[in-house]
């Protein structure tokens, strides 16, 4: 892998979480494998295919219609590249949470998250985004605060 290679990769995550924060499916689907795996160790959910995976992105839009990301850090290492992310936004519409539906709070939240992206013939195959669901829940109003 040469430098150029890492560099672009690099690019494509940046570019990955600007299409999601600005909903625009079509940048984001073009630095997708068709059969990309998404895994979110927070909600138990291990997504496959390339729409499937959009659809529990979808999910995510539906309960927090302004998020946006904001990588706060990255580094890349051989075919994968981590991101240090911080997601904000505010929950106006239902969050399907592994604990049931969540109803809409009005509360704004910002949490600090990562994503592991590992990348086959220059397209994302495989996703790992790590983040606190219960930090999720407590600023969206849907548990006590600490």
């Amino acid at each position: 892998m040469t430098s150029i290679d890492v560099v672009s990769e690099v690019d494509t995550v940046r570019d990955q979480i600007k299409a999601f924060s600005d909903k625009d499916w079509d940048a984001w689907r073009r630095g997708m494998d068709a059969g990309v795996t998404y895994e979110e160790p927070a909600t138990g959910r291990t997504i496959t295919g390339i729409d499937q995976v959009l659809e529990g992105f979808k999910l995510w839009t539906t309960a927090f219609p302004d998020l946006k990301g904001t990588i706060t850090g990255i580094v890349s290492s051989g075919n994968q590249v981590v991101a240090e992310i911080e997601w904000a936004g505010t929950l106006t519409g239902p969050l399907m949470a592994p604990t049931g539906k969540i109803e809409p709070t009005g509360k704004h939240g910002v949490i600090k998250a990562a994503q592991v992206f590992i990348f086959e013939e220059g397209r994302v195959k495989y996703m790992r985004h790590y983040f606190d669901m219960m930090d999720i829940l407590r600023q969206a109003g849907a548990l006590p605060s600490s």
